[in-house]
């Protein structure tokens, strides 16, 4: 079984504030025998491929009664939890978990999975089975998301404009559509855009350039944009002015749209005002 598993550690406890430690996520395999009498293999761990996978938040006081809300995001070059030991009752065997621990060592843990593994025409790697799962449980998934520089490179070839994504509105059947047909997406964090323009060669000139009019209209905190191929930016939207639930001339235009919901109002109107640009 392929599993993705969110966790949040609460790392303090009263009388001390809060302070959350959340990974981006688990991911892993457990192996059960078919008539679930046992478990025989189990490991998750955090990916470390991306330059950031840990989120913390706490709370700090502001003096008196006042309290505001801290964020910040790192890098863990490795958490993980794994087991080999039979899942036997313990009391039954007259060892003790210690000594099972002790005895499982990597070569041990390698041709365990390795004899569960057969060849099988229709069975596909973990990063494919990653993905299906990723589709499975977010519709914005549906659209193929391109690293940065090869976004740029996709949209020249099919002659689209590239857009950034905020995630969470692109359940919306109207944003997917919009983004299918007319855009190549990617999504960027800043210390990666930073990246590419310190490391600009004679070569990667234009990837420096793109980045660069990423990174000056981009504000905090996230930042959708859409770029010609030449990195020009035509039509972008703070994650703030998504979200501000305060318009009232939105909410009259919420009331004559069908119901649509303002903030997919806002999403269609960032694309399409791109679109009209291009033109």
């Amino acid at each position: 079984m392929i599993e993705k598993i969110h966790v949040e550690y609460q790392l303090n406890t009263p009388p001390y504030h809060p302070f959350w430690y959340i990974p981006g996520l688990f991911q892993g395999r457990l192996i059960i025998r078919d008539d679930a009498s046992e478990l025989t293999y189990f490991k998750m761990y955090v990916p470390n491929d991306k330059r950031l996978n840990v989120d913390m938040e706490w709370i700090v006081e502001r003096g008196g009664p006042s309290t505001s809300m801290e964020v910040d995001i790192g890098y863990m070059p490795r958490m993980e939890l794994r087991s080999a030991a039979p899942s036997l009752n313990m009391s039954e065997t007259g060892i003790t978990s210690e000594q099972f621990i002790t005895s499982m060592n990597e070569s041990l843990y390698d041709s365990l999975l390795k004899s569960f593994n057969t060849i099988d025409e229709n069975f596909k790697n973990e990063n494919e089975i990653y993905d299906l799962l990723e589709r499975k449980f977010y519709p914005f998934k549906e659209i193929p998301y391109y690293e940065y520089r090869q976004a740029f490179q996709k949209a020249e070839e099919t002659n689209k404009l590239v857009h950034t994504i905020i995630l969470w509105v692109l359940e919306s059947s109207a944003v997917l559509n919009l983004l299918r047909e007319h855009f190549v997406s990617t999504w960027a964090l800043v210390v990666d855009l930073k990246a590419i323009i310190a490391n600009q060669t004679s070569d990667t000139i234009k990837d420096s350039q793109r980045a660069k009019q990423a990174l000056d209209n981009y504000a905090f905190p996230v930042e959708s944009m859409v770029q010609q191929n030449d990195g020009t930016v035509i039509s972008k939207l703070n994650a703030n002015d998504l979200l501000d639930t305060h318009s009232k001339a939105e909410e009259f235009l919420n009331i004559i749209s069908n119901g649509m919901d303002i903030t997919i109002q806002r999403y269609v109107h960032f694309l399409e005002e791109a679109l009209n640009r291009q033109k």
